[in-house]
């Protein structure tokens, strides 16, 4: 009996580590789209291997050129390179719990407005070569 009930406790373990479900998407920022906009829409996926986590990224080539992907991934690994001084890289925020993965991390939301406001700083540059 104990035999059995340790069997089923394993199962159920090695079970849950391998059925986590994550949000699945890729898209640009400039792209609306609901990986970046709204994460309750998107489909979901099953981790393949147990162990694996959610994850969320950002790449960043400059202010201009963004990338979001969700998904899941074996040894995830935080980062947030993305957030040096010069706006490029990538973030990416690991979690293991179910659809656990809606943030967008390094501020996606804000690249919009570094983009304005880079361009607004350009302009008067040019204005007061003048």
């Amino acid at each position: 009996m104990k035999t059995a009930f340790a069997v089923l406790l394993f199962g159920a373990i090695f079970g849950y580590a391998a059925s986590l479900e994550c949000y699945s998407c890729s898209s640009t920022l400039t792209a609306k789209s609901d990986c970046r906009d709204w994460v309750a829409n998107l489909t979901t996926i099953t981790c393949a291997t147990a162990g694996s986590s959610c994850y969320s990224s950002m790449v960043k080539a400059t202010t201009w050129g963004v990338k979001i992907d969700r998904g899941c991934m074996d040894k995830c690994a935080s980062d947030d390179s993305c957030m040096n001084a010069f706006g490029s890289g990538t973030c990416r925020t690991c979690c293991k719990k179910d659809r656990c993965n809606i943030d967008t991390p390094g501020g996606a939301d804000m690249a919009g407005v570094s983009a304005a406001l880079l361009l607004v700083s350009s302009f008067l540059t040019v204005l007061g070569a003048l």
